[in-house]
């Protein structure tokens, strides 16, 4: 069986899944080939909330975001290419989610799928079990010996300063942009 790898982030109106997503970046890989690439904005669902701040860190305002696709025509859209690639009747054939703090990105889809389609799981598709590289980026630091906080030469484990250590430059606080920085420093910080 082929290895899926769904490299995914999201941008969102805020960071509980009473909000919702604004975007969704993803990279679809089988066995180690980049097979399709994913970029949607989308309004938020009815009902959800929306953070002002939220919107400001990825330079959008409410009135643009009113402007973005229904989320319903994104969704549909989005499961429709993952199904071209998996089985969702076989609960072996779905993809592993990868991404940069990547429970976050699993815990919003999660909260959108079920705001769209409540009895179809989103694990028909996309396996429980997740590939974390800022887990991988911090053991990276660790075993090189390099100090991460305050006074040193990496200041935090965020992905824009991890990519910048690293000579990275992306459109960072734009999901595409920030799931290619993230696939980047899993090459460096795996060898592969």
């Amino acid at each position: 069986m082929s290895i899926k790898i769904l490299w995914c982030d999201t941008e969102t109106s805020g960071l509980t899944p009473a909000n919702g997503l604004i975007q969704i970046g993803a990279i679809i890989e089988i066995d180690g080939q980049t097979i399709e690439t994913i970029n949607y904005r989308m309004n938020v669902c009815a009902g959800d909330l929306i953070v002002d701040q939220a919107l400001q860190c990825n330079g959008i305002t409410r009135s643009q975001l009113r402007t973005f696709p229904h989320p319903s025509v994104k969704y549909h859209r989005f499961v429709n290419t993952l199904k071209e690639y998996v089985d969702h009747t076989d609960p072996n054939d779905t993809f592993i989610l990868a991404g940069y703090n990547v429970n976050f990105d699993m815990r919003m889809l999660k909260a959108w799928f079920i705001k769209h389609d409540p009895e179809f799981c989103i694990h028909n598709l996309i396996d429980e079990s997740t590939y974390d590289v800022l887990s991988a980026t911090r053991l990276w630091f660790k075993q090189q010996g390099i100090k991460v906080g305050k006074g040193n030469a990496v200041e935090n484990h965020k992905l824009t300063t991890i990519a910048k250590y690293f000579g990275i430059e992306e459109d960072f606080h734009d999901a595409l942009g920030d799931i290619r920085a993230t696939k980047k420093i899993y090459e460096i910080v795996t060898g592969g």
